[in-house]
């Protein structure tokens, strides 16, 4: 496996493996028209007709957008007003709430947070994601972290798409205010389109991982983040759509990143 690096870790360009699960509503089941459907699917996602992409297109990846009320809780609202407006991290992690009801502020005071930042649901590489959340969850507990994942829908919208993993701890960003906080920006044509993509988004499908229609919005890039104590100590910020965490790197680059202790000057040989 190749990969690429980041400033604090590093994203694999993975073979998707045991992907032949259950697709969700909407997908392509059939790999061999899914990748013949490549180009339309790829571009649906600026262009899809069905009534629900085209909506989300149109309030920025939320169907049911509505601004914010003062005080209110922005996995429960819809678009926020101005989407390229920079958010507060120390203000969105005092906000935000897991599944578990606590604040995202809270939880990372008692334990280290791998914090799974997602692409929309319809995305063969978030299935490829949610098809090994074990792995990626047994990976996070053997470093005492918690896995948690962070969606562009409302909460409870995602639970169709988690095929038996709606025990998983979530946080619902639907204005995608978090998902700025931590530096995720939105994807180009390279980032989205790009050869790479192509190739393991057709690896993905013959695999099973399947396609569907947009939930959530098709250019936000994803992203693995380790949160603790209201403070990032890790990332690995997706270079493209097809990038895959690899939480083991992500961990290793605490261990190098972590000074040597200081020794006292009787204790030189």
């Amino acid at each position: 496996m190749s990969a690429i690096g980041t400033a604090n870790g590093r994203f694999v360009h993975g073979v998707p493996q045991g992907c032949g699960a259950t697709l969700a509503p909407g997908a392509f089941s059939n790999p061999l028209l899914a990748s013949w459907q490549m180009p339309v699917i790829m571009a649906g996602m600026f262009g899809c007709k069905h009534g629900r992409c085209a909506m989300r297109r149109k309030t920025n990846g939320d169907p049911n957008s509505v601004e914010i009320p003062p005080g209110g809780d922005p996995g429960a609202a819809g678009d926020f007003p101005d989407p390229r407006a920079v958010v507060d991290l120390r203000e969105a992690a005092a906000t935000f709430r897991l599944t578990t009801g606590e604040t995202l502020a809270d939880a990372s005071e008692t334990r280290q947070l791998v914090l799974v930042f997602l692409r929309h649901f319809g995305c063969t590489f978030t299935r490829q994601i949610l098809r090994g959340l074990e792995v990626l969850q047994q990976s996070a507990h053997r470093h005492g972290a918690d896995l948690v994942l962070v969606h562009m829908l409302r909460s409870g919208e995602e639970i169709r798409y988690l095929a038996g993993h709606d025990r998983t701890v979530r946080i619902a960003d639907p204005n995608r205010q978090l998902y700025r906080a931590f530096g995720l920006k939105k994807g180009g044509l390279h980032e989205l389109l790009g050869w790479h993509v192509w190739r393991m988004g057709i690896i993905s499908i013959f695999k099973g991982c399947g396609v569907g229609h947009l939930a959530g919005d098709g250019r936000q890039m994803p992203g693995v983040f380790l949160f603790h104590r209201g403070a990032i100590i890790g990332a690995q910020r997706a270079k493209t759509a097809a990038d895959m965490p690899d939480l083991p790197r992500l961990f290793d680059s605490l261990e190098t990143a972590r000074p040597a202790p200081i020794q006292n000057a009787h204790d030189t040989p």
